[in-house]
């Protein structure tokens, strides 16, 4: 049952839709340039491995465009994607996020798939995403992907709850210079810097270059420690045509360096970082219903942190063909080899990776058949994935989804998948030494004494891949020219989660008060179980030429238990995600040259049994912007402007310390030459 707070929360959001309708429904009569306006960003790739309309996808599929990261005013690509519904975002400090769809939340997202321009930016030694590095130039993006629920089928293992595909821009469409320079209380100092020509007018032939430099200040810790971050990012892209356009390439890649200041570290010396890539992709039309597709990248990245030494090397090859055999049936398929080379070095005594050096090879395959059981109305897609990889051998990822496209103004949508997570290197691999606080023990009657404790962590290397079956339904309208809305449910069930069977023995200990000290032995092992369910909306409205309205509103509930007859304790998983989420974002230009933007949002609390809560906020960006000039923009942005300052994620063991996020203000200029 809702308590009275949520129950209120579910209240104001169905007003707030209710409103819209109301209001919508007498002004039926917009121009058609608003409905051209709200379907122009409304193109999506990574749901199906081919552009499609949204209206088109048997899926939730949302798309965060340039437009919407610009008058959002974020400054990285983490902190922008609270724009989508489904979502939720969690800052650890200057530089590090938890990001996740659907609950499981962690430093170690260990359930989404995230890209940049299909390079998938997935680390498999923690299962996870390094947000610092997970980067580019935001004025290049063109959108951000963002498609909840299984993608297993078609993007392989660990896009269990969803997938994230940033796409950059076309080097054509980045050509002469711009300079995007700002500077604030916790942003001290950013310049972007990218440049774009053209090489062959004849082939299409454009590139363009970039440099990135930060400097972060530290947000509020309880112990006081420090997390700044600065890094320095260079890049380019080129793209050209052959064959009279038949074949289009791309060659692309990035380099950086960065330090960060870690918190959750007992040092003063930063984490240093670096890293470079390069992607390269040919896409060949053959006619208008045959297309290859081949793609290879190479992404090598480097973390000297004060305790371990990480060093990545991925290669990482892709073809895949679509064709259509008449005009009901496309048929696409697809063959992957990704090969990893990971060093890990730990400097702490007693704690070692074996092996220390593991190379992991992955090969896949996938097929996918998407059928018109009757023309412009209702469509099945079949597929499945099929992977090797070293830690569980062979994986099957099969999804069954129906569309039915009730007019040209409305879409249902239903699906059944199956996803995995595969073990990380973390889990398989490591034997962790470390201490604890000491614990009070008791020695006589009412009387206890404190001892010292420390933890023993040893991989498992028989883990097996977590299970997800998945139950989805959704529903989208066009309601009128103006307002469009989306409605998302899902119902997932878990098996062979990663839980843990710590236990507790004593050793001799001169140090001790009583001559011995405790210590906890720990193992990962697949002993747990579980449901999650919820619900996503989202809905754009533009009541006005100049003023435009999107919100959103998730509720995800999950539960986990020991498997039967289990041993272990329950890892505090299930309430690290808040139960509803609200966001509400106002775009008004009040001229061609000014305008202001507001975003609103609240995210209910988080209650977790063995660490720290976190209370339910409420956040207010706003930025006003000017243009001078068509060349030039100026605006000035403040950010989380309710509270000084509110803690968004609990403590745990990748964040022992309680990390406040501040009010923050800045200004930015922008110049395009």
């Amino acid at each position: 049952m809702l308590n009275v707070k949520s129950r209120l929360l579910v209240s104001i959001i169905c007003c707030l839709y209710g409103g819209y309708v109301a209001a919508v429904e007498d002004d039926a009569n917009q121009l058609d340039k608003e409905l051209a306006y709200l379907r122009a960003e409304s193109y999506v790739y990574s749901a199906g491995k081919k552009q499609q309309k949204i209206s088109e996808v048997a899926g939730a599929a949302f798309v965060i465009s340039q437009e919407d990261i610009k008058h959002s005013g974020a400054t990285t690509i983490a902190d922008a994607l609270r724009l989508a519904p489904g979502v939720q975002v969690a800052r650890y400090s200057s530089h590090a996020w938890a990001i996740t769809m659907r609950g499981f939340n962690s430093f170690f997202s260990a359930n989404l798939l995230v890209m940049i321009d299909g390079r998938s930016v997935y680390n498999t030694e923690f299962s996870g995403v390094y947000w610092d590095i997970t980067d580019t130039m935001l004025a290049d993006i063109e959108r951000i992907e963002v498609v909840r629920g299984p993608g297993g089928t078609l993007w392989g293992a660990n896009a269990v709850n969803g997938v994230i595909n940033i796409i950059t821009k076309k080097a054509k469409d980045t050509q002469g210079g711009l300079l995007v320079a700002r500077a604030g209380n916790e942003e001290k100092g950013e310049i972007n810097l990218r440049y774009g020509g053209v090489i062959d007018e004849a082939s299409n032939t454009y590139y363009r270059v970039y440099t990135k430099n930060l400097a972060r200040d530290s947000q509020k810790f309880d112990n006081g420690r420090d997390d700044h971050w600065s890094k320095h990012q260079l890049g380019f892209k080129v793209e050209g045509e052959a064959d009279e356009a038949k074949s289009q390439w791309i060659v692309q890649g990035d380099a950086y360096s960065e330090n960060l200041h870690e918190t959750a570290l007992p040092t003063t010396t930063p984490t240093y970082v670096e890293g470079a890539n390069v992607l390269t992709r040919l896409t060949k039309k053959f006619s208008v219903d045959s297309e290859l597709r081949l793609q290879a990248y190479f992404d090598y990245a480097q973390r000297n942190a004060p305790t371990i030494k990480l060093t990545d090397t991925t290669v990482d090859l892709e073809a895949q063909h679509r064709y259509r055999f008449t005009e009901t049936n496309e048929f696409m398929w697809g063959l992957g080899y990704r090969t990893r080379e990971n060093k890990s070095a730990y400097k702490i005594a007693g704690s070692f990776y074996d092996p220390l050096t593991r190379r992991e090879h992955l090969f896949s395959a996938f097929l996918q058949d998407e059928i018109a059981l009757i023309p412009k109305t209702l469509r099945l897609t079949l597929g499945s994935k099929f992977e090797h990889n070293v830690y569980t051998g062979f994986e099957v990822q099969p999804s069954a989804r129906l569309l039915w496209s009730v007019n040209e103004n409305s879409s249902v949508w239903a699906s059944v998948s199956r996803a995995v997570r595969t073990p990380s290197r973390l889990e398989s691999d490591v034997s962790l030494k470390g201490a604890l606080p000491a614990q009070p023990i008791p020695v006589a009657p009412g009387v206890t004494v404190n001892v010292p404790f420390s933890f023993y962590g040893v991989g498992n290397k028989n883990l097996k891949a977590e299970k997800t079956l998945a139950y989805e339904l959704g529903f989208r309208q066009q309601l009128t020219p103006s307002f469009s809305y989306d409605v998302s449910g899902f119902y997932n069930h878990y098996r062979h989660l990663r839980g843990s069977n710590p236990q507790v023995s004593f050793v001799p200990d001169p140090t001790s008060p009583i001559g011995v000290a405790g210590v906890v032995n720990t193992q990962g092992l697949n002993n747990m179980r579980g449901n999650g369910y919820g619900v996503e909306l989202s809905s754009t409205w533009k009541p006005f030429d100049w003023w435009q309205l999107k919100s959103s509103y998730t509720y995800t509930k999950i539960n986990l238990r020991l498997d039967q007859n289990a041993q272990g304790t329950e890892v505090d998983m299930q309430n690290r995600n808040p139960r509803h989420q609200v966001s509400l974002f106002s775009n008004m230009a009040f001229s061609d040259n000014w305008g202001l933007d507001l975003w609103l949002r609240y995210t209910d609390k988080i209650n977790t049994k063995t660490i720290t809560p976190v209370n339910a906020y409420m956040a207010l960006d706003m930025r006003v912007f000017w243009q001078p000039i068509k060349q030039v923009e100026l605006s000035l942005v403040g950010q989380n402007l309710i509270a000084d300052t509110h803690y968004e994620f609990p403590q745990d063991p990748f964040n022992p310390t309680r990390s406040a996020i501040e009010k923050a203000f800045y200004g930015q200029v922008s110049w395009k030459f």
